[in-house]
């Protein structure tokens, strides 16, 4: 453990904002600070600590390695930019992005995806941290987390705002797999460039009609891309076979997969299988839904049984279709009269597969 920062008291201390740890174990920090004292090695990126009157904390950027033992192998200011998301690479190349400054000029690189100033930046440091390799304003939208994959594409994650002096204007690839934006107050957004930081090779908003908000971006070594945030919308779009596929109220947590295998880039569909899921609400007063996987159309019946065996009510009898479906329960019997405080079976059966769950009616 160690102690890091200048030697300034109040409001000058350095504000940690993210970090990254590479295979080697070193440390890569990522902040702001406002203190001139903050430590800075010798040729660094920047050594520029920008305290005039005017000078807003927020984009008094820093990056620090630390080896495994804590030892400051070296740190740099980031000519203005509030950094966000930080990656390291395996040969110790760090990756940013982050907020420029308004009235501060980060250096662009020849070429870049994108020229003019912007809300999101990217670059690319070199090991030593002393070289920028690339850099390049990305689009009025923030990006939050990153990755890059085997063959140095950049994944990134964000979320895309629309409002009355930035409307919505992510500058989405023909094959995305959403390309407008969906309202509320955010969407998320997922984006792949390549590795000269040049090209975005794809980028697509991900949401409903309410408010989506991203936060956080993995990668497996497949190269496919998981995203998890929160969502205010009860059409946020969801798989066939997904675990839960309906809204359940105020806020729920989403997760998803992207596939960068072939073609186009499609949300990844997981197998269909024969299920039953647990009962929602469970305890349950006055009802509750029960959602079912069928791999295949065929005849399938749904019966809620009282644990002595006896049948309740037949929520559903007759020629399904694959996929995922819902019932409601209304903790009625089949003469329609509210049934009694206790543990109730739901018991599907299709195809010669049986699968039974249990609900707890509360009163």
């Amino acid at each position: 453990a160690t102690w890091f920062g200048g030697k300034k008291v109040g409001g000058n201390y350095p504000n940690l904002t993210g970090m990254d740890v590479d295979r080697a174990g070193n440390a890569y920090l990522i902040g702001i600070t406002f203190d001139p004292e903050f430590p800075i090695t010798a040729n660094a990126l920047d050594s520029r600590l920008d305290h005039s009157p005017n000078a807003s904390i927020l984009f008094n950027g820093y990056l620090s390695k630390l080896s495994p033992d804590g030892e400051l192998l070296y740190s740099s200011f980031l000519f203005h930019l509030h950094p966000l998301a930080v990656y390291a690479d395996e040969s110790g190349a760090v990756y940013l992005s982050g907020a420029p400054s308004p009235d501060r000029y980060f250096p662009i690189s020849e070429n870049p995806f994108e020229g003019e100033m912007k809300l999101a930046l990217l670059c690319k440091i070199s090991p030593s941290g002393r070289d920028l390799l690339f850099s390049t304003y990305l689009f009025q939208d923030r990006v939050y987390d990153l990755e890059v994959d085997a063959g140095g594409n950049i994944l990134m994650g964000g979320n895309a705002s629309n409002s009355q002096y930035f409307p919505a204007s992510l500058p989405v690839t023909p094959d995305a797999f959403d390309q407008s934006y969906n309202g509320g107050m955010s969407d998320a957004f997922l984006g792949k460039m390549d590795p000269s930081g040049s090209k975005m090779l794809y980028l697509t908003y991900i949401g409903g009609a309410d408010t989506e908000t991203f936060r956080d971006l993995a990668i497996d070594r497949f190269g496919n891309a998981y995203l998890t945030g929160t969502t205010d919308s009860r059409d946020f779009p969801t798989t066939e076979g997904a675990w839960d596929r309906t809204f359940n109220g105020e806020i729920d947590s989403w997760v998803c997969k992207f596939s960068f295998d072939s073609g186009p880039v499609s949300v990844e569909e997981s197998p269909r299988v024969f299920s039953l899921n647990p009962a929602r609400p469970n305890p349950f007063n006055p009802s509750t839904i029960i959602s079912f996987t069928l791999p295949a159309p065929g005849n399938a019946t749904l019966t809620v049984y009282s644990v002595t065996g006896q049948r309740v009510r037949t929520l559903l009898s007759g020629n399904i279709a694959a996929g995922t479906h819902e019932m409601i329960w209304d903790g009625r019997d089949e003469a329609g009269a509210p049934v009694s405080s206790g543990v109730y079976l739901s018991r599907l059966e299709s195809g010669g597969m049986v699968a039974t769950g249990k609900m707890l009616m509360v009163k």
